[in-house]
């Protein structure tokens, strides 16, 4: 399952939008776009992509500048597989915030999944620049060049994702993948091994039918 990054940090309580009387419901005119933006992140939390959709669409409504509304929508949009409707809505959230980090993470995850690479790079090198540590962004930049048949570049973001966080067996499977296509088996099925004593399950096929 991929990493998404939300532009919320933090757990949040739950925020009620409304109030029941008889068969009426009436909204809060009070609860801000922030509120919805909130609750929106705690469905999401909750795997409710549905009520996420309609919390952060409000709060786009009542706030149309609102970045992170956006971003989190198109968070929303990649786990639905809507990557072309996740484009539009994280070039907007960047558009009003250039800064926005996770947006421009999950933009080039959205890229990934239309098979752009190149653009994917693009996103993931801004990421790791603002964020040098994050293991992730690393790894996601390492698949991108690896899709490119840009394996040296795959392994050095694969290493730099590992020296980072040793436990990220996802990148030990991928700069095993990396060595291979670079025929250097050796190192490659020793990657592969760590990754499945890491319970990286997909490893197992390679070193079965690979390293032997």
């Amino acid at each position: 399952m991929k990493k998404i990054i939300l532009s919320i940090f933090f757990i949040l309580p739950i925020v009620i939008f409304a109030q029941t009387t008889g068969d009426t419901v009436k909204i809060d005119s009070s609860i801000t776009a922030e509120d919805y933006n909130k609750s929106g992140k705690h469905k999401m939390d909750n795997n409710d992509l549905d009520g996420a959709i309609l919390d952060f669409d409000k709060a786009i409504e009542l706030k149309p500048d609102f970045a992170d509304a956006y971003s989190n929508r198109g968070a929303v949009h990649i786990i639905n597989g809507f990557y072309k409707d996740a484009l539009t809505d994280l070039n907007k959230a960047l558009e009003l915030n250039p800064n926005n980090t996770s947006a421009q993470f999950n933009r080039g995850l959205a890229y990934a999944d239309l098979g752009n690479y190149k653009a994917a790079i693009k996103d993931f090198h801004k990421v790791v620049q603002v964020s040098p540590k994050d293991d992730e962004a690393y790894r996601q930049l390492a698949f991108a060049k690896y899709k490119t048949d840009d394996f040296h570049g795959a392994i050095k973001a694969c290493s730099t994702a590992i020296s980072i966080n040793p436990n990220n067996a996802k990148a030990f499977s991928l700069r095993g993948d990396s060595q291979f296509a670079l025929d250097k088996k050796e190192e490659a099925c020793s990657d592969w091994k760590t990754a499945s004593s890491m319970g990286e399950t997909d490893s197992n096929s390679k070193i079965n039918s690979k390293c032997r």
